[in-house]
């Protein structure tokens, strides 16, 4: 909700709100909300107008190069935030250690790499498989 409150803030006044930068790590994510919201405020989408395409898009790039100026505050936010959380690899769902337990299991992620290929292929080939007969 707060993000929606900034979006709207930002749409309003064409600047990124000061406490927004305090716990924001990625802005680029506003036009991705906007564009995704069920009611959009970007003129972007609107197929019969090219200069309200247009008009929204130079706002887009506005916005963009503020985020850019801002970088090294969004920055030092990032790492203040990331700097409280303490994730072992386990915990880390980007990990390759935690795709292995999530696959394979505690057990089968210790085993030859060869092996676990092996049944990956395995298991993408049969849920290839299963999607051809479904269709």
């Amino acid at each position: 909700l707060e993000l929606l409150s900034w979006l709207n803030e930002l749409n309003e006044s064409g600047t990124l709100p000061m406490k927004a930068c305090k716990v924001t790590i990625i802005p680029c994510v506003q036009p991705l909300l906007d564009l995704l919201s069920s009611s959009p405020s970007s003129a972007f989408l609107n197929t019969r107008s090219l200069s309200a395409q247009i008009e929204s898009l130079w706002k887009w790039l506005e916005m963009g190069r503020e985020w850019a100026l801002n970088a090294d505050r969004f920055q030092q936010a990032a790492i203040e935030i990331c700097a409280q959380i303490t994730m072992s690899d386990f915990e880390n769902f980007l990990s390759t250690e935690f795709s292995l337990r999530f696959l394979f299991g505690a057990k089968g992620c210790s085993t030859d790499a060869k092996l676990r290929y092996e049944k990956l292929t395995a298991l993408v080939n049969a849920l290839a498989e299963k999607a051809r007969i479904s269709e």
